[in-house]
């Protein structure tokens, strides 16, 4: 290898470190993904935990490409054992979003990290992933405004929330199959296990002022609740493979969250002011002070198939369900339920091994329809989430460096505008990047 191409690969190297650590600094600055009135349920949004190629076929937890990883289902990482290369994957998320309720509407625009992650074999059966990603987001804020009983005071009411979790997480997958050469495999079962850290903070206020008619008279009470969480979740997984003909397969895959007690630091206070615009604190209160509570995360199952021919097309089908009813620690005003979804995909790759001037007919075409029933009922009504997704991935090779460009967009709707309901009607876009290289490889002069 000359040295201009090395010069060219370690370029190359140089400008992915410089884009996952502003990925990395985007995760820092930003979490969530604008405001949402849904998202004061629970834990909040619960956000995805496939990457950029899995979301963009409406998800997936049993399809998984040479090359590129499926942060989806942890047993994915087992099928690095045939090649000697590290794989390195993030992704940002920008969305916009219009919520409407009633006559009224809003706009809102936000960007989050979607997840960092790198994986690489370390046995011919056994590989293992680390990652980074964010585990929900939490931002609200609402209005309300009342007549007090028997008076003609008028009492409003804003509910605020922010905050949200984090994972980190590592992966380990263990290919079973005694016979490793996967060109002559019939059956081939892998299995694997997540462990992730969950850690972060969700704050939500409940400010009720009293108007009197005279600001000197006006009182207003701020209630403050901190919650900070720091635990283990465990998610088994395995993806088993048969052999339908040389070049075509069928996947099954299936992961699960096992529900569990996690631990959270609570802190409650109460506030107390009068006045109009320069109101003053007449009052303060500490309800609870770093009281370490359990609140169960719920158990969550997926399942999913595919059927693949070879690096040529993809189409895929996977559902979950997960019960949130289990969960009696949560504020008794919050309604919840068992919540549960399903997608297909598809994804058409014209010719792989085209040369490299038919650019196109080497991408990476994918789309996908995703349906969940989300675990809130509000006003009596199941608050249902639909979204198309479309995507392309575009493949660099540089030298013996291949990487993939991911590009992903989502249209969706969240809610309904029935029975004065709030719909948030959203477009997501996702960019992403995988390289796959032999990094700690001495390059050797011709």
């Amino acid at each position: 290898m000359s040295i201009l191409s090395d010069i060219t690969i370690m370029f190359f190297k140089k400008i992915i470190i410089i884009t996952i650590l502003g990925l990395l600094n985007c995760f820092l600055q930003a979490q969530d993904l604008g405001n949402s009135p849904y998202s004061q349920i629970a834990f909040g949004d619960i956000q995805p935990a496939g990457g950029v190629q899995q979301t963009s076929m409406g998800g997936s937890v049993s399809f998984v490409m040479p090359f590129t990883l499926n942060p989806a289902n942890p047993a994915s990482v087992s099928r690095l054992s045939k090649s000697k290369n590290t794989i390195y994957e993030a992704a940002a998320t920008l969305q916009l979003k219009e919520i409407a309720q009633g006559s009224s509407n809003q706009r809102t625009f936000a960007g989050s990290l979607a997840y960092i992650a790198a994986a690489f074999p370390i046995s011919k059966t056994v590989g293992i992933a680390i990652g980074l990603r964010p585990f929900s987001s939490v931002n609200y804020q609402n209005n309300v405004t009342q007549n007090v009983t028997n008076s003609d005071f008028v009492t409003d009411i804003t509910y605020t929330g922010k905050g949200g979790l984090n994972m980190v997480y590592t992966d380990i997958g263990v290919d079973l199959t005694k016979n490793f050469r996967a060109d002559t495999l019939r059956h081939r079962l892998a299995l694997g296990l997540r462990v992730g850290y969950v850690f972060g903070g969700i704050t939500d206020e409940t400010s009720v002022k009293i108007r009197t008619g005279q600001l000197t008279d006006d009182v207003k009470t701020v209630f403050f609740q901190r919650n900070r969480w720091n635990d283990l979740l465990f998610e088994p997984a395995l993806i088993y493979t048969y052999k339908l003909k040389k070049d075509q397969r069928l996947n099954f895959g299936a992961t699960a969250t096992i529900g569990r007690d996690m631990q959270t630091i609570r802190f409650l206070s109460v506030q107390r002011f009068s006045g109009g615009a320069t109101s003053s604190l007449i009052g303060a209160d500490t309800l609870d002070r770093e009281v370490v509570r359990k609140v169960r995360y719920p158990q969550k199952l997926s399942f999913g198939v595919s059927w693949e021919k070879d690096l040529k097309w993809a189409v895929t089908a996977d559902f979950f369900t997960q019960d949130w009813q289990a969960d009696i620690n949560f504020n008794p005003k919050d309604k919840i339920t068992r919540s549960w979804g399903a997608s297909v995909g598809v994804q058409y790759i014209p010719d792989f091994y085209a040369v490299k001037k038919i650019f196109f007919k080497r991408n990476f075409y994918r789309a996908g329809f995703v349906y969940q029933q989300t675990p809130i009922i509000s006003n009596g009504q199941n608050i249902t989430d639909m979204a198309i997704n479309l995507g392309v991935g575009i493949p660099i090779v540089v030298q013996k460096s291949f990487s993939i460009v991911n590009l992903g967009f989502a249209f969706g709707q969240r809610g309904t505008l029935n029975n004065g309901l709030v719909r948030e009607n959203y477009m997501r876009i996702q960019l992403g990047i995988t390289i796959n290289d032999r990094w700690f490889e001495k390059f050797k002069l011709n």
